[in-house]
């Protein structure tokens, strides 16, 4: 029930609540206000950090829009103490909400090859994590299992799956 918003999917009524709640949850839960509940997966701090130590240029690609999302998007990773050196991390944010997630994740390509090599992505949502790898087949590409949309994708070979960042 948990995955279904405790809602009876059977329930006749279900589906125009659902009609009804997508647009005031879509306002809210891709704004800034929604952020300051978005916390790190497991782990995701002391990995970021460790590669960070090693000398890796971090690039934090997501398809939040820049303007509705950012400062807060800054703010988060600042408060969970992500490394944010601008010598050595890029934030990458959409440009425009018009802008479909994957086809931005693919138009990095070129940014991305300023800053070095791409050793690996890790996504949480299948049809990016394919995206990447098509864009980028050298790299080591690592599917988040956690909560993602139900956008249909064909598998990918060569493919990693973790549920969080935790070592052992």
């Amino acid at each position: 029930m948990a995955l279904n918003l405790g809602l009876n999917l059977s329930h006749p009524d279900t589906e125009d609540v659902l009609v009804k709640l997508k647009p005031f949850w879509w306002d809210r839960f891709f704004s800034n206000n929604y952020l300051t509940h978005d916390r790190p997966y497991a782990g995701a701090v002391e990995y970021t950090q460790e590669l960070f130590n090693l000398g890796a240029h971090l690039v934090y690609l997501t398809g939040r829009e820049q303007e509705k999302m950012e400062s807060m998007t800054i703010q988060n990773l600042t408060r969970d103490q992500f490394p944010m050196d601008s010598s050595q991390t890029t934030l990458v944010m959409k440009p425009s909400g018009a802008i479909l997630d994957v086809a931005h994740k693919q138009n990095v390509k070129p940014l991305i090859h300023k800053t070095g090599t791409l050793l690996a992505s890790f996504e949480n949502e299948p049809l990016n994590i394919m995206a990447l790898y098509r864009t980028f087949p050298e790299a080591m590409h690592i599917f988040m299992d956690s909560v993602y949309s139900d956008n249909p994708t064909e598998p990918g070979q060569n493919l990693f799956r973790i549920h969080s960042f935790k070592k052992g």
